[in-house]
């Protein structure tokens, strides 16, 4: 049996918009109830405030790491010729 859930995170949002849009509209036509696709409108939204949440937290973090190693980059250009001053 073929696997429809994509691999990468954006591509499973797309998806998931898309499924959940379409089980939600057609819900009696696919012989579901409201209470059979309430755990999927639930699962949803947690993915719809993890999914972005993530995206700007490894942003945040790439940010930070580059801050820090131009911090790093500068002390350290000031440091080698104290330290050579200091070994002279």
């Amino acid at each position: 049996m073929p696997d429809y859930i994509p691999t990468s995170d954006a591509d499973f949002d797309n998806w998931l918009d898309l499924f959940a849009a379409y089980v939600t509209a057609n819900t009696a036509a696919l012989g579901l109830t409201p209470n059979d696709i309430a755990p999927l409108t639930a699962a949803a939204t947690g993915w719809d405030a993890a999914f972005p949440a993530n995206e700007t937290a490894q942003a945040a973090a790439s940010a930070a790491a580059i801050s820090k190693d131009h911090a790093r980059t500068a002390i350290e250009s000031l440091t080698r010729p104290l330290i050579q001053q200091l070994q002279a």
